[in-house]
This record gives C-alpha cells, sequence and structure tokens, in this order.
C-alpha cells in the first residue's frame, strides 16, 4: 500500500497593489479634462468670432437677409448654437432709438414656439400682451413682456418671430429696452426691420 503523498500548501493569491486601477482612472480623467479644455476652446473661439461686426453680421445673414447694415447698429457680442437653449444669439444695440436686440438664430421649432409661446414660465417673465405686427406685407407673431429686476435689469421685451412658412429653423428678434422707457410699439418694430428682407412688399 503506497503512502499518502503530502499535499502541497496553496498559495495565497498575491495582493493587488490597486496601481493599475489607479493609473487608468488618471488616464481617464486627464482624457475628461483634456475634453472639456477643447470645448471651453471651441466656444471661446466662437464667441470671439461673433462678438466682431462682420463675423456677427455673416451669422445674421445666412437666416435673413439684408441690403445693408441698419445704420446705428452696434454688436455686443454672439453665442454660438447651444443644444441646451436650442438657437444662436447675436446682441446688439441701437442707442439712437435706445433699444438692443438679441438675434435668435437657427432655432430649432421647439425653442421657437416657446418663445413665442405667452403661457410659458419656463422664461420667468410677465407677459403683458401679444398680437401680430404687420411688416413688409407679412403678419409677424408676438409677445411683449417684462423683466422686474433690480436696479438697471429691469426691462421689458417684445419678441417677434420671423420664420418663414416650411422653414427647418426658426429666426426671432427680441427688441429690449429698459423698463422706465417708453413701451415697445409696432412703429418701433417695422423701423428697425426694414433694412431686412421680410416680406413681399419691401
Amino acid at each position: 500500500m503506497t503512502e499518502a503523498q503530502p499535499v502541497p500548501p496553496q498559495q495565497a493569491p498575491a495582493e493587488s497593489n490597486g496601481r493599475g486601477g489607479l493609473k487608468f482612472c488618471l488616464f481617464g480623467a486627464l482624457i475628461m479634462f483634456a475634453a472639456v479644455l477643447i470645448t471651453i476652446g471651441i466656444i471661446f473661439m466662437e464667441v470671439r468670432s461673433l462678438s466682431t461686426e462682420e463675423g456677427a453680421w455673416g451669422k445674421i445673414a445666412e437666416s435673413l437677409e439684408f441690403d445693408e447694415r441698419p445704420p446705428g447698429w452696434e454688436v455686443e457680442f454672439g453665442i454660438g448654437y447651444s443644444r441646451i437653449w436650442g438657437y444662436s444669439q447675436i446682441f446688439l444695440v441701437d442707442d439712437v432709438n435706445d433699444l438692443k436686440f438679441s438675434f435668435r438664430l437657427d432655432a430649432d421649432p421647439e425653442a421657437a414656439a416657446l418663445l413665442l409661446d405667452p403661457e410659458s414660465n419656463e422664461l420667468q417673465r410677465t407677459v403683458t400682451g401679444s398680437g401680430v405686427v404687420a411688416v413688409q406685407g407679412r403678419e409677424l407673431p408676438y409677445i411683449d413682456y417684462e423683466f422686474p429686476g433690480k436696479d438697471d435689469s429691469s426691462y421689458r421685451g417684445r419678441m417677434v418671430g420671423i420664420t418663414e412658412a416650411g422653414a427647418e429653423r426658426g429666426v426671432l428678434i427680441e427688441f429690449l429696452r429698459a423698463l422706465d422707457g417708453p413701451p415697445i410699439t409696432d412703429a418701433d418694430v417695422q423701423r428697425e426691420l426694414a433694412p431686412f428682407h421680410i416680406g413681399p412688399e419691401r
């Protein structure tokens, strides 16, 4: 009868020092950081481009034709298309007529509808009226509203929809004036939009 051979003791697996996982986490964090920096750089370059006269008016011309730039209008700054908002934005000012403008370009249908919806509370504005304004043979929908704030942040606005029927992307212009100034009228809208190709009777 053969003698039983002793069974060698099993060796416990070597404990991992965790360095591999740490390196993987650091590598992932570096990739995320680089992606954030690239995104910030792209946004910065786009804002800088749209904040120039040539860049801003070139962007506007892609969505709305005009014969010449309205005299007295100055570009403040621009923001490229945002998936959060659903449109691009160009801010301009007309000091002569005490008005500011915000062009909403390339607007998604949902965003355009929201901006012209008097029942929407998402924009935290107080709607004071709505209707249509006749411009160059077209009737453009609009809503009037107020943004009560502190000091110089209080203003009134009129959002006017200029999107043509069947267009995939919306075009809207927001007219802004200090809350203590006169109301924004149809005459203001008609005068300021005169240089643009809005309707058949231009």
